[in-house]
């Protein structure tokens, strides 16, 4: 019997991308209220834990298989304090670089940045958020 896989997106974006199923492309997204694909299918679920996002950890596994009764595996980083950066942009490009690998696109405003922030243990006191 398969086993169901539940992908997430770790970084709070949808991601979209191809994969090829049986000689033919097919294309996973992880999008909606939960960023979540759910497959039993293993030739699917080889190639997304191939793919350069999962190998990244811009992808990740939840535990379970139904979005409702599963929470996401969490990614950790041990806490930080960052005094250099004044402002919010600078802060973003602290996120964006390893270990954090934010993608750009989950920094757009002030809010985010914090948030991100918040959620990888990152501390940024002389910025006003």
């Amino acid at each position: 019997m398969a086993t169901t896989k539940r992908y997430i997106s770790l970084t709070g974006t949808s991601y979209t991308f191809p994969v090829t199923v049986g000689g033919s492309q097919k294309f996973i997204s992880l999008s909606g209220a939960q960023l979540d694909y759910i497959t039993s299918n293993s030739e699917i679920q080889e190639q997304i834990e191939a793919n350069k996002k999962f190998k990244r950890g811009d992808i990740g596994l939840a535990e379970g298989n139904k979005a409702a009764e599963v929470a996401p595996i969490p990614v950790s980083f041990e806490p930080a304090v960052f005094n250099d950066p004044t402002t919010p942009q600078e802060a973003a490009a602290v996120l964006r670089a390893k270990p954090y690998l934010i993608i750009h696109t989950a920094l757009k405003t002030p809010q985010a940045i914090a948030a991100k922030a918040a959620l990888v243990g990152a501390s940024f006191p002389n910025v006003s958020f």
